[in-house]
């Protein structure tokens, strides 16, 4: 019986690599017309896939609307497949909720179209995040296929399999065995046939021993569809008795797959194998300048604009929906496949940062508006005061640090109720009023204005996790505060937990709590790099070297808050000298030590990790991905006889995390939280934690790399130069350790803790610029809102909030993503006053109204609030 070939034509298109987002699209506009023409004019290509995301047909829309209308025919018709993603990204590199968001977007885009392709669809992204089989099908979307991260010996001589996510959800799942491209050169010669068609066919055959169907990709990189493959098939079926083509698409050839056939293989969680096919594990460090920008966008949308814009819809002030749907946009652009990766040309990466640049001004601008649309609505007139907000439901505040404008020196906050707010100053600094042109009959006249001063505070608070807002008055107050002890020459800082001191150009930690002394517990580690921007890959005589010698710069001493500056040369690994500085920051009653160095890099072709003494010995780590964390060996399977195993890549044991990452000792415990940082390993030692600050490379490619055996990855027949990816500028890392105890809901708690869920407003007219939108004149509403309002709060802090946000049809409905890292079912329920609560699924579709919320270990929820006057019921 002759087996089934399903051939998909498609093309895989890359947004951007070594050539920029211009001359991607310049192609786009040339052969997607000519694709259109072609599947109109020969009924018989039957289908083509255009790489399973929208954005490109978006783009090539924005500058020819007029063939929106043939578009819409052959999606419906289910001869041109999009979707479901918007931009094809690294899912490995980006926050968990810009994956779901990445596909919200694609799947409406291509459903406004005609469909969007029921496939999570993976051709060539570099590792597979662990929950995306339960984010996929949460979506709606049935079956995934996907290209790298897979031992051959998981697969089980079957091609097919159930590829399950840490919460136990199953995906039907295809592996491109042979790449995405295996059928990109399809020919109907005998000597095509014998030579290259049928061995790989024989391969796949040999792979599929449950399933008769054979899946054949046929395509590429920016491809022109070949016209000739209906004729090509009809001849191949002719000339051979083996198989019988058929011109097909990724939906049909998973159906016929998975009809009637008992696949049983299952291959759990997070996929990054580098067997077949290269995964490029040190990627996560690669133009950390990148990935630092595209984490700022991300907080800025998920924790301060998205919910200030929840807020804002509460008292019937309008959500800017397309504003931020265009900065999602931005960023999901930014976030590409290579794209966040930093594996580019300069011109490429240069234009990546000016977008994420972009983002960033829009998200502060928006925010600005909302947080002084909602101040005024709010505000009693004639008052000095600010209002804070609470972005957050799973963080609790405590400390936080503040900027007030005023006209005295000294003033005291209280709230409406007359009751003080605890805050110490950090700094008062007298600020020029400078003048203003005001208008007279004699013509305009310049007019000085007063000084006035900036104050820079740190709040004590006490407030439970909430969504909501609470307001201060703002007073003169005739007594001098007390001041900082600035400059004290004092190299000492200390909380309830830990004393840290500079002893001997050297930092050294007394764990109060754990009675345990860490000396040289910070150091940095610049090692060589003789890889591309692809690949770290150490020199064939490795050459590394240990720096420590720190020096007093300065320190403040507070009642809540304690902060040591330190000024250091870092020595490279050919004794060049990067100047540095760290400062350490401790708050009362916190077991956290945060941590900022900043870096002037002038060196190249190095690796810079700062190594974090645990004072563990670990049989593993952990670090987050998703909703919940993912143990880590300390080696990878393979890690020894790799080369003769035929991996294309060197298994490594460094890893990625999208927060946070600890190891433990029985009840002993060193965790580390981040900002932006992607990357760890752990050291000989078992006892040194390995941050990767970052890699300074200047090639995109490059041949033959020790860990990397064969071509250059990229581009590979031509050296391409990246000079501006040796990363010579200044650059911050910002990181928090701590070394106690804490549960894996106390993790979450002070994550979100560290990264201050909380954002300021003051109602004032002495200085403009702080907040940009201040200079400009809006409609604002007078609508005496109350002064103080918590919209809600979750009862079960074992229960997570990943965001809160207006919702994609209705502003006014609120939707919350929440999940549950813990190995019980928890329970919990939300103290609102503002509707029903529906349970929903990712695409924010209704599916029952709740009371409580159930959440099954590892796993997560969605749920909308619809305000009881407009129940969709």
């Amino acid at each position: 019986m002759k087996r089934p070939v399903h051939v998909v034509a498609h093309s895989h298109w890359d947004r951007e690599w070594y050539f920029t987002l211009e001359d991607s699209n310049l192609i786009l506009y040339r052969n997607l017309p000519y694709l259109l023409d072609l599947l109109e004019s020969d009924p018989k290509f039957s289908s083509y896939t255009f790489d399973g995301q929208s954005s490109v047909i978006e783009e090539f829309l924005y500058l020819y609307p007029q063939e929106r209308s043939r578009i819409e025919a052959l999606v419906k018709a289910k001869r041109l497949f999009i979707g479901p993603w918007y931009t094809q990204c690294d899912t490995l590199l980006v926050h968990t909720e810009s994956l779901i968001r990445n596909l919200l977007h694609g799947k409406r885009i291509a459903n406004h179209l005609g469909h969007s392709m029921n496939i999570g669809y993976l051709p060539d992204v570099f590792g597979q995040h662990a929950y995306l089989p339960a984010i996929f099908l949460e979506m709606e979307i049935d079956w995934a296929i996907l290209q790298r991260g897979i031992r051959t010996a998981d697969l089980a001589k079957n091609l097919h399999f159930y590829w399950q996510s840490p919460d136990a959800q199953r995906i039907p799942t295809n592996n491109l065995f042979l790449g995405y491209g295996a059928g990109k050169f399809l020919q109907s010669t005998p000597s095509y046939y014998q030579e290259t068609l049928r061995p790989m066919l024989q391969k796949l055959q040999e792979m599929n021993q449950d399933t008769p169907a054979l899946l054949l990709p046929a395509g590429g990189d920016q491809v022109l569809a070949r016209a000739h493959f209906p004729q090509t098939i009809e001849k191949l079926n002719s000339m051979q008795e083996e198989y019988t083509f058929i011109l097909s698409d990724y939906e049909t050839f998973m159906q016929e797959s998975w009809r009637n056939n008992p696949i049983t293989n299952i291959i759990h969680g997070e996929l990054t194998a580098s067997q077949r096919s290269r995964i490029h594990t040190t990627i996560k460090s690669q133009r950390y300048d990148i990935k630092y920008k595209s984490y700022q966008v991300e907080q800025l949308l998920l924790h301060q604009l998205e919910p200030l814009g929840v807020i804002a819809s509460t008292i019937q002030i309008d959500y800017p929906k397309t504003l931020i749907d265009q900065i999602w946009r931005k960023l999901f652009d930014a976030q590409s496949h290579d794209s966040l990766g930093g594996c580019n040309s300069d011109e490429t990466n240069d234009q990546i940062i000016h977008r994420l640049d972009q983002a960033k001004r829009l998200c502060d601008g928006a925010i600005n508006l909302l947080k002084k649309e909602i101040s005024h609505a709010i505000s009693p007139p004639n008052q000095q005061m600010f209002l804070l907000f609470f972005t957050h439901a799973s963080a609790s505040a405590q400390h936080h640090k503040l900027t007030l404008f005023s006209e005295h020196r000294h003033i005291h906050i209280k709230d409406l109720q007359q009751h003080p707010l605890s805050f110490e100053t950090i700094q008062v600094k007298e600020i020029s009023g400078g003048s203003k042109i005001v208008s007279t009959a004699q013509g305009d006249q310049q007019v000085h204005l007063p000084p006035y001063y900036r104050h820079t505070l740190l709040l004590k608070l006490d407030y439970p996790s909430q969504i909501g807002y609470t307001s201060y008055l703002i007073e003169q107050n005739t007594q001098p505060r007390a001041t900082p002890l600035a400059n004290n020459s004092k190299p000492i800082i200390e909380n309830t937990y830990y004393r840290i001191e500079l002893q001997n150009h050297s930092l050294s930690l007394f764990d109060k709590k754990n009675h345990q002394h860490l000396s040289n517990f910070i150091h940095f580690q610049d090692e060589e790099d003789t890889g591309d921007s692809y690949d770290f890959a150490p020199a064939n005589s490795p050459k590394s070297t240990l720096s420590q010698d720190y020096h007093y710069q300065q320190s403040i001493h507070l009642k809540e808050m304690q902060s040591l500056t330190l000024c250091h040369t870092i020595q490279t690994f050919d004794n060049q000298s990067i100047q540095a500085s760290t400062t350490l920051t401790l708050y009362a009653d916190n077991p956290l030590l945060e941590i900022t160095h900043t870096i002037d890099n002038t060196a190249s072709n190095h690796r810079l990790r700062a190594i974090i003494h645990s004072n563990l010995t670990a049989t593993a780590s952990y670090s987050d991905q998703g909703f919940s964390f993912l143990e880590r060996p300390l080696t990878q399977i393979d890690q020894e006889n790799w080369q003769a195993l035929g991996y294309v890549e060197a298994p490594q044991a460094i890893y990625g995390l999208e927060n946070m990452l600890y190891v433990q000792q029985e009840k002993n415990m060193c965790s580390i939280f981040t900002q932006g940082i992607k990357e760890y390993s752990l050291l000989e030692d078992k006892q040194s934690i390995a941050l990767t600050l970052f890699r300074s490379v200047g090639l995109l490619g490059k041949d033959d790399l020790s860990i990397r055996p064969g071509r250059a990855s990229g581009i590979n027949n031509t050296v391409v130069y990246t000079p501006h990816a040796q990363l010579h500028q200044r650059m911050e890392f910002h990181y928090a350790v701590s070394w106690q105890h804490h549960s894996i809901r106390d993790l979450y708690t002070n994550l979100h803790r560290y990264r201050q869920p909380l954002t300021s407003y003051q109602i004032q007219t002495l200085n403009s610029l702080k907040e940009r939108i201040d200079r400009f004149e809006i409609p604002l509403k007078e609508s005496n809102q109350p002064n103080k309002r918590t919209l809600l709060t979750l009862h079960n802090n074992a229960i997570i909030m990943n965001l809160c946000k207006p919702s994609e049809e209705n502003p006014q409905d609120i939707v919350i993503r929440l999940f549950n890292p813990t190995a019980q079912t928890q329970i919990t329920s939300i103290d609102h006053s503002l509707g029903k609560i529906y349970l929903c699924n990712l695409l924010e579709k209704e599916l029952r109204e709740i009371e409580q919320i159930e959440i099954s270990p590892f796993s997560f929820c969605t749920i909308k609030i619809i305000p009881k006057e407009s129940h969709h019921d």
